[in-house]
């Protein structure tokens, strides 16, 4: 800043300092009375209290499950699938619970990506990879989808979906810089994780079959090769002349080829999409193992010192 000319703009009072933290940990605007009260404290350590306040209360917890949810799609419809409003409460409790018992965000994503079990009622992190689920069509759509999800959701790269079904040059050089490099074979091999993963739905009541939860397991009966070239019903076939066959799982982000799922890469790269980083003015990569409430203040603190530069 100082060898653009440009001036940092002066320290926040305590006024501004409470409406900001409150909000940007709890969604809320302070009480009167608890601004008044900040206000005349003459404690030397107010600012870090008041933080570390905020972030032990239950706004904190409230504000973050419903951000989570939004961020996780958390919903009973969408327009492939439906998780019903007992699969809604079990995501929402995991994330809640989540939350509150502080735990890492890497360790999160770990846990949504490689989300194994047969209930998503009973299990919520399940619920997750469902999302992706894509009706009426081939199995690897639902291989594709998951995976551009995955890097969606946790990566901020917005055109896997792109890769899934053409190579990046000629169509993504204008747009994106990693993707105009990059190949379809190249993202079939990342769809590939997720080839060995079975989703299906779990009927439970023999009078009526519009009801269900579902399931996803690896190695089912079905589910034991790799991401298979064997289907041409799209506008650009899967078929092995694109590709050897059939393409071998591997992240983007590492040359090994780990097996099971690349959740660990994709958790030790996890970004938040843009609007987390909008949301905090600051750098949109976490740090891994960093707990939740961590990773709050770390976002609170840099959209106070930009929203003080900017003002």
């Amino acid at each position: 800043m100082q060898a653009a000319g440009v001036t940092p703009a002066g320290t926040t009072n305590d006024y501004e300092f409470i409406r900001r933290a409150t909000l940007d940990l709890t969604g809320r605007i302070p009480t009167p009375d608890a601004v008044l009260s900040f206000a005349n404290s003459t404690s030397a350590t107010k600012r870090v209290e008041l933080v570390t306040t905020l972030l032990a209360s239950p706004g904190w917890v409230d504000k973050w499950t419903m951000f989570y949810g939004d961020l996780f799609q958390n919903n009973s419809v969408n327009s492939q699938i439906k998780r019903f409003p007992a699969g809604v409460q079990a995501f929402y409790t995991y994330i809640k619970t989540s939350l509150q018992n502080n735990k890492p965000y890497d360790r999160m994503v770990r846990e949504l990506i490689s989300a194994q079990g047969g209930d998503t009622y009973t299990q919520g992190e399940l619920n997750w990879i469902i999302g992706g689920v894509v009706t009426g069509g081939p199995v690897q759509d639902d291989f594709d989808q998951q995976t551009a999800y995955m890097a969606d959701t946790f990566l901020g790269i917005y055109h896997v979906n792109c890769l899934l079904c053409h190579n990046g040059r000629g169509h993504l050089d204008t747009v994106n810089l990693w993707g105009d490099q990059q190949t379809r074979s190249k993202a079939w091999g990342l769809s590939s994780f997720r080839s060995r993963t079975a989703t299906a739905q779990v009927r439970y009541d023999s009078t009526n079959n519009n009801v269900f939860y579902w399931s996803a397991v690896d190695n089912s009966p079905k589910f034991k090769t790799d991401y298979a070239l064997n289907t041409t019903t799209e506008i650009v076939p899967r078929v092995p002349a694109s590709a050897p066959s059939p393409p071998s799982p591997r992240c983007t982000c590492s040359t090994a080829r780990p097996r099971p799922k690349p959740a660990r890469c994709i958790a030790g790269h996890a970004l938040h999409p843009d609007h987390l980083w909008q949301l905090g003015y600051a750098l949109g990569q976490l740090r891994p193992g960093q707990p939740a409430r961590q990773q709050s203040l770390h976002h609170g603190h840099a959209a106070r010192q930009r929203s003080r530069r900017a003002a």
